[in-house]
């Protein structure tokens, strides 16, 4: 491994004219270093929450290689956080319980248990990544559902198969408590039930339906919960959701019914999100933007009504599908789908952080469990590592792919967020600060450079000003890592790209204002639009003390070529607006979905608010109405 491993100039270190190109109307990104900034009951960033890895530090793929583990934890400080082969792989070595069928031999279970504890006591160098790793493990679907998938333990006892989901979550549970803790692995904290079932399930010909597999989590969920108060259970591991789809009849039939079955049985919902920027030669169906914000208002919004809570997301895999760039070598430009689209959806979900327990990326080690030996003869797509010598073979050292190059242009960001805002919809924006330390991230939603004037950042009271922006160059990312004047205020971002823009400064600004966004939920979800026919959202208890904005979230599907400005009224005041969703172009989606935000007056809100919707033609829904409000609050809220 090469020793600038360990260093930041591992990153490219140059004066580039790329820093500002000085034509058109820049973007105004304005910064309040003393406003504090709370969503909801998050104050500052959770590393161990967003810069996470789809890999444990005991894989097979890791050994050999604890300078790279110790340059992920120590220099780059990524946590590893999701695990999906361990449940299944030890399932497949242990035999039947003779005395009772379709269980697993627990003696053998706690021979295996020993051993596996044993092996990592023997590794101590391992020990030390513990406090980097916050797992989520995933059953996958075979042998777990129990439909006679055999299980043949290598002890040459007979095959069996597992009789039903008591028996499933037994070994799960005996799993979770025998193979990890204490002096074993770390205890993972979460569990899902299973690994995207209904991708695996319901193929053509199969009989299995969707409510089948829900019941199935909740009965599996019960034997855990009653053996384990620890761990957090979740489902339904969805793969590629599109609620909107034939109407929203995929919504009735999945999410609606998870749901509504489920409740207090599932402790989270976890999805994974993915965006397709090329399939079916050449098609672009993006999620990051508009399209993410409406499925997750969707799930959240119901939850509460059918619950009266909230249930927070653990999104477990994300980033972007490759279908066109399938079955090719190694490639930078492929690591770079990957990281655009894992950067935009990860500063959308870090505007969620009161709802979000982890987002993980869906980013493995060397993944040579995907390597397509019998007919491609190529490796797995999403990678950490490959071979030195790729794409023209698989021979060399282990390297890392580009998409360290996600980690390396986060690293260091932490602290308490401060106020910052955006008047491009598409600019995602965030701040953080860290004693006289702070970060201002800006992303790129759309394939377009901008124009950057920031403000907000006092010249005589910063001292160094460092501009790292992670963009495409020449078919492959480029991370630059450039000290520039601290006169400057004026950046270029490049499409779909983004830019951290670190300052440091003589003496720290403590927050003077505290500011808090909440946000509320109305009486009902998926309404359909019919022409000049108005739908009223509820809104009851809402706080107005100290309220300083309001935005109404308004999500729709609607059909190609249908409008997007529907009449608003606020307790029978119109609302005046310019609608648009936020991201890349939907034109090649099978409708427009997402969700229109709304700024409205503050002062027409009242503890009971009711807002009326008017469109003036037919076609689609109007699928949830969240209002988010800003308030001055204490520092103790």
């Amino acid at each position: 491994m090469s020793n600038r491993s360990r260093t930041l100039p591992a990153l490219v270190l140059y004066l580039s004219l790329r820093v500002f190109a000085g034509y058109g109307s820049a973007a105004e990104i304005t910064v309040d270093l003393e406003t504090a900034y709370h969503l909801g009951d998050s104050t500052s960033f959770d590393r161990k929450k967003f810069i996470t890895i789809h890999s444990a530090p005991t894989e097979n793929d890791w050994q050999g290689h604890t300078d790279k583990l110790d340059y992920l934890t120590d220099v780059l400080d990524v946590t590893f956080a999701r695990e999906t082969g361990s449940l299944a792989w030890a399932l497949t070595q242990l035999p039947e319980d003779p005395a009772n069928p379709g269980h697993v031999l627990f003696d053998a279970m706690k021979r295996d248990a020993d051993y596996y504890r044993q092996r990592y006591q023997n590794h101590p160098e391992l020990h030390k990544y513990a406090k980097n790793t916050d797992l989520v493990v995933a059953a996958q679907v075979h042998p777990f559902w129990a439909d006679g998938t055999l299980i043949t333990p290598p002890d040459g006892s007979k095959p069996w198969a597992l009789a039903n989901a008591e028996a499933t979550a037994q070994y799960m549970v005996y799993w979770l408590n025998m193979f990890t803790g204490g002096n074993g692995p770390p205890r993972p904290q979460y569990l899902e039930v299973m690994n995207e079932p209904l991708y695996a399930l319901l193929k053509p010909g199969s009989d299995v339906t969707p409510h089948e597999v829900f019941v199935y989590h909740n009965r599996v969920a019960a034997v855990i919960k009653a053996l384990n108060q620890q761990v957090l259970i979740g489902g339904y591991t969805t793969a590629f959701p599109d609620l909107e789809k034939d109407n929203f009849a995929e919504w009735n039939e999945t999410w609606k019914d998870f749901i509504d079955l489920t409740g207090d049985s599932i402790d989270f919902h976890s999805l994974h999100l993915y965006d397709f920027p090329g399939i079916n030669e050449g098609v672009q169906q993006y999620r990051k933007g508009a399209q993410l914000e409406a499925t997750l208002d969707l799930i959240d919004a119901y939850t509460r009504i059918k619950h009266g809570k909230s249930k927070p997301f653990l999104i477990s895999e994300y980033g972007s599908q490759l279908n066109d760039w399938y079955d090719e070598p190694w490639s930078a430009y492929r690591d770079w789908l990957c990281i655009k689209a894992i950067n935009s959806m990860m500063m959308q979900f870090m505007q969620r952080p009161d709802q979000m327990l982890k987002a993980i990326p869906f980013i493995t080690a060397k993944a040579e469990w995907g390597f397509n030996y019998t007919q491609t003869n190529q490796p797995y797509f999403w990678r950490l590592l490959r071979h030195e010598n790729e794409p023209a073979e698989q021979t060399g050292d282990w390297i890392w792919t580009d998409q360290i190059k996600f980690y390396q242009l986060w690293s260091g960001v932490r602290g308490e967020r401060r106020r910052i805002t955006s008047n491009n919809q598409n600019l995602l924006v965030d701040c953080y600060v860290d004693g006289n330390v702070g970060w201002i991230i800006v992303n790129n939603l759309v394939p377009n450079r901008e124009e950057l004037e920031v403000s907000g950042l006092s010249r005589e009271n910063t001292e160094k000003l460092i501009f790292k922006h992670l963009y495409l160059n020449d078919n492959a990312p480029r991370l630059d890592y450039l000290p520039v004047s601290t006169d400057q205020n004026k950046f270029t971002i490049g499409a779909e790209s983004t830019v951290i823009l670190e300052f440091h400064l003589k003496e720290p600004i403590a927050p003077k204002v505290n500011l808090k966004r909440e946000r509320h939920y109305s009486d009902k979800v998926v309404q359909p639009i019919k022409a000049n026919e108005t739908i009223t959202f509820s809104f009851k208890n809402l706080p107005t003390e100290g309220l300083r904005e309001a935005k109404l979230r308004l999500a729709v599907d609607r059909p190609h070529g249908t409008s997007l400005k529907p009449l608003i009224e606020v307790n029978g005041v119109k609302v005046s607006h310019v609608p648009s969703l936020k991201g890349p172009s939907q034109k090649e989606r099978l409708s427009v979905t997402g969700v229109i935000e709304i700024p409205c007056d503050p002062a027409t809100l009242s503890t009971d608010t009711d807002i009326k919707v008017t469109f003036s033609n037919e076609g689609g829904h109007v699928s949830s109405a969240l209002l988010d409000t800003i308030r001055t609050t204490k520092a103790s809220d």
